[in-house]
């Protein structure tokens, strides 16, 4: 069985905190979260691995209004990639965003600021190389 989520009893759509990790892919989604200040929707950390890939978030635009989504992607506590978009300001317009995560790294997906209750979804896809 390779490292990561195992093939047993799971959510068929492999969706929650979790890196799922099948032959030399990974994926990570989150499934739709009611997401507002300070709420962590991926954490996991990392095999004898690195990942090259992507990250993207979407979500229900119109319940968050002209607030801005404020997401944080960290790397062991740190601020790696730090997002802030607003519907009128063309939301998500840079997206996907590539994303390298080094072996053995903690990984913490939080949406930092939203100002309304909304759902959203997040999810990293990529390749690994051991």
């Amino acid at each position: 069985m390779p490292e990561g989520v195992g093939y047993g009893p799971q959510n068929t759509s492999s969706v929650g905190l979790n890196l799922n990790v099948i032959g030399d892919h990974a994926y990570a989604y989150s499934g739709a979260v009611d997401v507002n200040s300070g709420v962590t929707v991926l954490n996991f950390t990392t095999g004898s691995f690195y990942l090259v890939g992507h990250f993207e978030f979407s979500g229900n635009w119109s319940d968050a209004g002209n607030n801005y989504v404020l997401v944080d992607v960290k790397f062991d506590g740190e601020i790696m990639l730090r997002i802030a978009e607003r519907r009128d300001l063309g939301a998500g317009s840079d997206q996907p965003f590539n994303i390298v995560i080094p072996p053995y790294t903690k990984v913490e997906v939080v949406y930092a600021g939203v100002g309304a209750s909304t759902d959203f979804t997040s999810n990293i896809t990529g390749r690994i190389y051991k």
